[in-house]
């Protein structure tokens, strides 16, 4: 079951029991200033982030790219690998999100302690 925290400052999807932030989304939110792609990119090679284990790549809803434009490719980062690609953008949205990951990992494990 698929099930969505919007909040403030990023939304968390929880796929399967696993919460993950739209890499893009958490891009814009760090205001960055260099593009989506080459940013993910060099993240994930820097920080040795795995496919599976760290993140997801996915492709955005069909239909939504304009024809002649290239595919886009979306990446779903577990919360783990968003803390800390906030935390080495080293600005003070970098904090203020990772700040944020940190307290939605908080509640999630209380949940499961609950259950």
């Amino acid at each position: 079951m698929n099930e969505i925290i919007k909040n403030e400052i990023l939304k968390i999807d929880t796929v399967e029991n696993r919460q993950y932030v739209n890499a893009r989304e958490l891009h814009m939110q760090l205001q960055v200033g260099r593009d989506f792609s080459t940013w993910i990119k060099e993240r994930i090679e820097k920080y040795s982030l795995i496919e599976g284990k760290d993140y997801q790549s996915c492709s955005p809803n069909l239909g939504s790219e304009i024809h002649g434009g290239q595919n886009k490719k979306d990446y779903l980062l577990t919360v783990q690998a968003a803390k800390e690609l906030a935390m080495v953008e080293n600005n003070e949205q970098g904090r203020k999100i990772r700040q944020y990951l940190i307290k939605v990992e908080g509640r999630e494990m209380k949940e499961a302690i609950k259950n």
